[in-house]
């Protein structure tokens, strides 16, 4: 199974992967181990990982910079394979369009059997105008593209997922991060550029998902110093420590699709194969009866 996470530049992809393995490698009831894809993986999300136990954030991702993560959840009875290509905001624009196909980001949400899509309504507030729309251009088109390959006849899961979820304003809190409809009501408050009415029934729908997180829960306030020597408060991930673990909220929920959609398709192939066998049996036993009919008609003949 693959899942594919996208989403506009600065919507916290790099932390939500960083934390969703790190809340998957936590669980003790898990029949699932992390594995990174590759040594660019392994170093740049433990590097990550490291600096928020540390009590800091990881520097965001440098705009014009490729990020191309690939890792997997293995269990005993199969796998589950996750792919983050992050690229500049241009060549995202660019791709979605199919001007280009130099990172095969349009060929990976058609492949994947689960898209995440992420949002961040309260960064979208600071950004520019032009901003804005450029990224609520790429939330819609990777919307368009699953309801095309719906259309073709693919099932295909969309986790539409919104994040710093903590950041929130009241009286939105935790018991409402999986309620979609007052999510979507926030969305359509603080991202009024995205055409919510055109895609409320696909997001509202049971091929989608809308769901709140915070990557990072355990956090504290610390001044610090502008630009200009001017001090301000600032939110910090707490240090871990073996009485404040570095946790997430929310991610049980996201995981919990990711599983659902991984255990369907593990049922949908068992009963697939027990239908082939049952077939082969079928086969198997039609040929001796039409063994058994000539035998019989060959001895009354003769």
């Amino acid at each position: 199974m693959k899942v594919f996470i996208i989403g506009p530049e600065g919507a916290g992809k790099t932390l939500f992967a960083i934390m969703l393995n790190h809340h998957m490698s936590q669980k003790n009831n898990s029949d699932f181990v992390f594995r990174e894809g590759d040594y660019i993986t392994k170093n740049y999300l433990g590097e990550k990982l490291k600096t928020l136990q540390k009590g800091e954030w990881p520097p965001s991702t440098k705009i014009g910079k490729l990020n191309d993560l690939n890792w997997s959840w293995e269990g005993s009875l199969g796998k589950i394979d996750f792919s983050l290509t992050d690229p500049p905001g241009q060549d995202i624009r660019s791709e979605l369009t199919e001007q280009s196909s130099q990172h095969g980001i349009v060929e990976k949400i058609t492949s994947a059997d689960i898209v995440t899509v992420m949002v961040d309504i309260m960064g979208h507030q600071s950004d520019s105008d032009e901003k804005k729309i450029q990224n609520v251009w790429i939330i819609e088109r990777a919307l368009q593209i699953n309801k095309q390959i719906e259309g073709e006849g693919k099932r295909q899961k969309v986790l539409f997922l919104v994040s710093k979820a903590d950041l929130l304003p009241p009286p939105f809190g935790p018991a409402d991060w999986q309620n979609s409809q007052k999510i979507l009501d926030l969305v359509k408050e603080y991202m009024p550029e995205f055409k919510l009415e055109s895609y409320k029934n696909q997001l509202l729908g049971s091929s989608c998902a809308v769901l709140a997180f915070s990557s990072v829960f355990h956090t504290e306030n610390r001044i610090i110093s502008g630009p200009t020597a001017s001090e301000h408060l600032a939110k910090f991930p707490k240090k871990e420590t073996t009485e404040t673990p570095l946790e997430s909220r929310g991610l049980e929920a996201v995981s919990g699709h990711i599983l659902d959609v991984w255990k369907r398709q593990q049922n949908a192939e068992c009963i697939k194969e027990i239908m082939k066998r049952i077939m082969i049996a079928g086969m198997i036993l039609a040929g001796f009866v039409v063994i058994y009919i000539l035998y019989y008609f060959v001895r009354s003949t003769f």
